[in-house]
């Protein structure tokens, strides 16, 4: 299993947690670690290729109206599996 760390910003981390406490597919271990956000601008979270794919997989496809955190969210969540 190939892991590696994302760089979320404190909106896009809060945006995800959320979101996957809303889901029961997603993993405790995933929501324990975005529950805890720093009192930096950014957090840097360790996860699996396998976790990254699970989150993405929960994020509605952007609209227009969709805030800028789920399209920044989802651009990092690739970028993070396509260089792992």
């Amino acid at each position: 299993m190939q892991r590696g760390t994302l760089t979320l910003t404190n909106s896009e981390q809060q945006m995800l947690s959320s979101l996957i406490e809303a889901s029961a597919v997603a993993s405790s271990l995933i929501a324990s670690r975005l529950k805890q956000p720093s009192h930096d601008t950014e957090n840097i979270i360790e996860l699996s290729s396998e976790e990254a794919e699970s989150v993405l997989d929960l994020l509605p496809i952007p609209s227009v109206a969709e805030p800028n955190e789920i399209t920044s969210a989802r651009q990092k969540l690739s970028a993070f599996l396509q260089n792992l």
